[in-house]
């Protein structure tokens, strides 16, 4: 897990550390390997949690993991911030989501990635409360999804905010 010295910095937003591969493990370790009972919930406190690679989500047939949840303290509150460096073209990505939910995140991209969330072949989805800021192309870019739920999201910079790609 994140090293305990890191947990005030973090909640201050002073930390440095690069939470990434840590996310990128408790995301992958809610996989059971069974479709029924698999997933959970993800809790990122208020703070500054940097990343220097793409998070992602990967919920496809076959991969025993669906129902994962990241929810935040708040649009303003959970700050996901891509640190100089970061690598990837997408800053949080869910790829064939089933049964999932983001809620209560900004994602700042710094200028530094193409996209701040990327939703590609997923259904049953919840998406609210969450704010992508300063990506380079899509602040949100949804592809051929299916039974989505968005509410209240933001997006601000980048050549479009939100991109709506597909059937």
């Amino acid at each position: 897990n994140i090293p305990r010295n890191e947990h005030a910095a973090i909640r201050n937003g002073t930390s440095t550390y690069d939470v990434a591969d840590k996310w990128q493990e408790l995301i992958d370790a809610l996989s059971t390997g069974q479709d029924t009972i698999t997933g959970g919930t993800i809790t990122l406190c208020r703070g500054k949690w940097n990343v220097s690679k793409k998070v992602s989500v990967r919920t496809g047939h076959g991969d025993g993991l669906s129902s994962v949840n990241i929810i935040g303290d708040g649009m303003h509150s959970s700050y996901v911030y891509a640190l100089p460096g970061f690598t990837g073209s997408s800053m949080l990505e869910l790829a064939e989501p089933t049964y999932c939910t983001l809620e209560g995140l900004h994602l700042f991209a710094a200028a530094r990635v193409p996209l701040g969330l990327r939703v590609m072949k997923g259904s049953e989805i919840i998406i609210r409360d969450v704010f992508a800021q300063n990506a380079t192309e899509d602040g949100m870019r949804f592809e051929d999804n299916f039974m989505m739920t968005l509410d209240r999201l933001r997006a601000k910079g980048g050549v479009r905010g939100f991109a709506f790609d597909g059937p």
